[in-house]
């Protein structure tokens, strides 16, 4: 009976494989836009900055502290220095931490943002050492990425985190391994939570909204693109993030692919010098709150990099 529930479970939520945004002729990046990308790129490398263990950072109180989900960001859109940072911020056992040298933090080591950074790396890199490291820790530790957190941060237990699940099954069968029962059961209707997502992430009673749990989604969204899933529904959650926030590069770049749009916003908003305060990954934030003043650097890198290549 097991046995034929589980084959249910794959006919019926084995995904949409499909095709992500193709950038019609008219829309692609131009050629001038692509010098100017490459020119932006090339000066901001030389301030952006980079820690004594090889990962990204920024001059904030707590320089790494998000650092692997944006080094798993850079390293998908084809940085390899950050693939290895994020490698190497896989402790010995399988814990994801939040950069190689916070793995021993008191409290808050990891989060499932630091989780989506994992996904994005193992996806890129197709590390069946990493892959299978992590997903040994959270059976060991009762679906737990740490077991140090202080407001719940690092649960992935089930029901109510499926969703990541769901995640891991479509980067696990990319790479070629065997998924287990969680990922295959909570893949059944992912697509509507993400939408609901899109719709609805961020919002708050200020009616501020579309701050980094948009962003999230938008991961997510990345993920799936990268991984070979689309569908009509995914691409509707993109049309949502996009339309919430349509001045923000990287919605763009989710919805329709490598647009002049895109690259015309990523121009607009990244600084040419080092800001005062450099510690921003500004495609996270709500664009009233022009987040691309205080630019790490290493967001305007990403998005040259999934624009144009390296």
């Amino acid at each position: 009976m097991k046995k034929l529930l589980l084959i249910s479970l794959l006919i019926f939520s084995c995904g949409n494989p499909g095709n992500p945004p193709n950038t019609t002729n008219e829309n692609q990046v131009t050629e001038d836009q692509v010098q100017q990308l490459k020119d932006m790129r090339l000066i901001t490398k030389y301030w952006a900055q980079t820690g004594d263990n090889g990962m990204l950072s920024t001059d904030a109180d707590d320089p790494q502290g998000d650092a692997m989900l944006w080094a798993g960001l850079s390293c998908i859109a084809g940085d390899d220095s950050q693939c290895q940072a994020a490698v190497r911020s896989v402790r010995y056992d399988g814990m994801v931490c939040r950069s190689p040298n916070l793995c021993d933090r008191e409290t808050n080591a990891s989060s499932r943002d630091m989780f989506l950074g994992a996904l994005l790396t193992i996806t890129k890199t197709k590390n069946e050492i990493m892959a299978n490291k992590i997903l040994a820790y959270l059976e060991s530790n009762n679906h737990q990425l740490c077991d140090n957190d202080d407001d719940n941060r690092c649960d992935l237990s089930l029901p109510q985190h499926g969703a990541a699940w769901a995640t891991m099954r479509k980067v696990y069968t990319y790479i070629g391994l065997p998924v287990t029962w969680e990922m295959i059961f909570y893949d059944m209707g992912d697509e509507y939570v993400l939408r609901l997502e899109s719709q609805f992430a961020g919002i708050k009673p200020s009616g501020i909204q579309a701050d980094y749990e948009a962003h999230l989604v938008g991961v997510e969204l990345l993920i799936r693109q990268r991984t070979g899933y689309w569908s009509e529904d995914l691409q509707r959650t993109a049309n949502t993030l996009r339309t919430r926030q349509p001045d923000n590069p990287f919605y763009e770049y989710l919805t329709n692919g490598k647009t002049k749009k895109a690259a015309e916003l990523t121009l607009a908003k990244c600084p040419r010098n080092k800001p005062e305060y450099s510690h921003s990954w500004a495609w996270q934030r709500n664009e009233t709150k022009e987040a691309w003043k205080e630019s790490m650097g290493w967001d305007c890198i990403f998005m040259a990099n999934l624009l144009i290549g390296q």
